[in-house]
């Protein structure tokens, strides 16, 4: 929809987005200003705005932050860029109602503020203390598979939640190393500790190439975590709901 449409001069388009610009620069600047839903509510309006749509691939299930951002951000792929200004402008002013006098137009600098990705929450360890779940969450296919020739770890091995390295890279999404380790005869139907396994998983985020891998698989569809739940009782999209249902008999 074009801004005239909408009422929105062009001149008026240039304003909101100086505003929008000064706005985001205060919050960066100013992060003890708001609390976290705050915090939140202005991220997805500023990725909105910034970086249209959401079509980053929904994070791991042990990236709680990433995915409450994910979602966030996905709730908004209808508004449009002047909307998510105006509402990122206004959330502003509401909070700090004298935020422009407070803020030194020289603090703004010259760009925007962006985040391509989601940020990784995992804690940063040397290269030389790293475990084969380490370079599995690493996505570092080469190295993983390095790691389990010269330590001849068991490629089913599990941690202390129950997981498995499949699991790990089903909640990554990462196609290449699921290939890597399917080949190296991992156990698509080990159980974590919460009897969930990699599918499960892989249907929870969402990860449909990682599903439709798996489903290839001697992998068994009637598995149960401790809730009762199989792969079809959990919220997933409805392309990966039809995919199982050709599956599952």
């Amino acid at each position: 929809m074009a801004d005239d449409e909408l009422g929105i001069s062009e001149d008026d388009v240039d304003e909101l987005s100086e505003l929008f610009h000064l706005a985001s620069n205060f919050v960066r600047s100013s992060t003890n200003s708001f609390n976290q839903e705050q915090l939140l509510y202005l991220y997805a309006r500023f990725k909105q705005a910034n970086d249209g749509p959401c079509f980053v691939s929904k994070p791991g299930m042990f990236d709680f932050q990433g995915k409450k951002k994910w979602e966030a951000w996905k709730s908004l792929e209808n508004k449009t860029r002047e909307e998510a200004m105006k509402e990122y402008t206004s959330k502003v002013t509401l909070t700090v109602p004298d935020w422009n006098l407070q803020f030194d137009r020289r603090q703004a600098g010259d760009g925007w503020v962006g985040v391509s990705t989601m940020s990784n929450t995992d804690t940063v360890i040397e290269d030389r203390n790293k475990t084969a779940f380490d370079w599995c969450k690493d996505g570092d296919t080469k190295h993983l598979l390095h790691y389990l020739k010269t330590t001849k770890t068991n490629v089913n091995k599990q941690d202390e939640n129950g997981m498995t390295l499949l699991h790990w890279t089903c909640d990554r999404g990462n196609i290449e190393m699921l290939d890597a380790l399917l080949g190296l005869k991992a156990d698509p139907n080990i159980q974590d500790n919460d009897g969930q396994s990699p599918l499960h998983y892989a249907v929870s985020c969402e990860h449909q190439d990682i599903v439709e891998r798996l489903l290839k698989t001697s992998i068994n569809l009637k598995l149960q975590d401790v809730d009762g739940l199989t792969i079809t009782d959990i919220e997933t999209t409805p392309e990966i709901k039809h995919l199982l249902e050709q599956y599952v008999t």
